[in-house]
């Protein structure tokens, strides 16, 4: 006769598993989103810079004070920018 009473402690510990579940589901959705917006915002940054690497090398500004402000090498930027001289 105990097995057919209801056990209100049994009850709140499937409860209690039930919510854990669903908030590690929760929490594995927001790591993946984070992850997939940290991973676009790099791209887009790094878009941005190497337009504005494009820009400088049309302007016919030299690629040593472009590697200077940049910090990033002379063969970084020519790869940037497509084009291995000026003329």
């Amino acid at each position: 006769m105990s097995d057919l009473t209801f056990d209100p402690q049994k009850g709140d510990r499937y409860r209690l598993q039930e919510l854990e579940r669903k908030l590690k589901g929760v929490q594995r959705e927001q790591t993946y989103l984070r992850a997939v917006q940290e991973r676009e915002m790099k791209d887009a940054l790094r878009r941005i810079r190497d337009l504005e690497l494009r820009d400088a090398r049309n302007r016919r500004v030299p690629v040593s004070v472009i590697s200077t402000v940049t910090g990033l090498s002379r063969s970084s930027i020519y790869r940037v920018t497509g084009v291995s001289r000026m003329r």
